[in-house]
């Protein structure tokens, strides 16, 4: 099965604590291992570093008048490769600045040392060229049924260009292991982003990520309040429609794969769809775009589905789905 983890050989570089994710790939950890045993475990124990960019062209010698190779620098760009492996990464301008993965290790050792934190993940995507890490906070709450809710910092960065930087406040449902952005209204106040244009300042995300308290509190405020919504079938689908982005396609999207599957999941095929808490609600609802896009979203891989959830079109439309909910409290 073909995947965006990174694999050196039969090792996925992926390390965790707790139950073995993504089809059995990665190396489990204690959960008191050192950020040097995490490092080495994740396969995060490597430096990118940078190389000239040349290539070769075919001339003719001005002595000999024979045809020739010459290599030739291209200006203003660098390789950044693995320094294990030497293999490429991406090319870049001179002036981008990647950031190391031992930089995201030694951020989230900074907050385990302040107590609450634990470290759960951590791995890379693409060869290398995109980096996480995840920590517990610590944070949480339950709602009726034992839906459990506990709060996340996810640590991600790329040295290809697709991505800034990013910390950001998530959440995982524990019945269900659907991942949900803690944002209500600013999307800012649960996410630092640093570009690659300016170099990495651990401590001014430290300082932001202050704030991720505030923003947690908002987020169970409308957990609760969703969970008390009470949606039938039509107000359900109703709903979606506005959740679900429009196409140029002529299906509708009351007809489209994704509508029937969100809807089937809410209307009880969902896990944990029979909880008080979820059971014909607009929280229920939520949880069913979520476990849609976490579990169940067409993807090459379950691998490739983790990468949308987390970063890419899978996260928009989950942050969508709590904004239209919460817009019609």
């Amino acid at each position: 099965m073909s995947h965006e983890l990174t694999m050196i050989g039969e090792r996925a570089d992926m390390a965790y604590i707790g139950e073995t994710p993504w089809h059995k790939l990665g190396q489990k950890v204690d959960p008191t291992a050192t950020p040097e045993e995490w490092a080495v475990a994740s396969g995060l124990n490597f430096k990118i570093e940078r190389a000239v960019v040349q290539y070769a062209v075919e001339v003719v010698n001005p002595l000999s008048g024979k045809p020739m190779v010459e290599t030739k620098v291209v200006p203003g760009r660098v390789v950044l490769h693995r320094s294990d492996t030497k293999a490429a990464l991406s090319v870049m301008s001179r002036g981008y600045k990647e950031v190391q993965p031992a930089q995201a290790l030694s951020l989230f050792k900074r907050l385990i040392d302040t107590g609450g934190y634990q470290m759960e993940t951590a791995g890379s995507l693409r060869g290398g060229a995109k980096v996480w890490a995840m920590v517990r906070t610590g944070q949480g709450f339950s709602l009726p049924g034992g839906d459990d809710v506990e709060g996340r910092l996810l640590f991600a960065t790329a040295c290809d260009g697709s991505m800034a930087t990013t910390v950001c406040e998530t959440t995982i449902c524990v019945v269900c292991a659907n991942t949900l952005a803690a944002a209500i209204e600013d999307q800012g106040k649960r996410v630092a982003r640093v570009s690659h244009s300016t170099r990495f300042d651990p401590e001014a995300v430290l300082a932001k990520l202050r704030k991720v308290s505030e923003s947690f509190d908002a987020f169970e405020s409308a957990a609760e309040a969703l969970a008390k919504t009470r949606l039938d079938s039509a107000n359900a689908a109703a709903m979606l429609e506005l959740i679900l982005p429009k196409t140029d396609s002529i299906i509708p999207v009351a007809e489209s794969r994704s509508y029937k599957a969100i809807m089937a999941l809410f209307e009880g095929a969902g896990i944990g769809s029979n909880l008080p808490s979820r059971a014909g609600t607009a929280w229920g609802l939520v949880n069913a775009v979520t476990e849609y896009v976490d579990h169940a979203a067409p993807s090459r891989s379950s691998d490739n589905r983790l990468s949308s959830a987390w970063f890419g079109n899978g996260d928009k439309l989950k942050s969508r789905a709590l904004a239209v909910a919460v817009s019609a409290l």
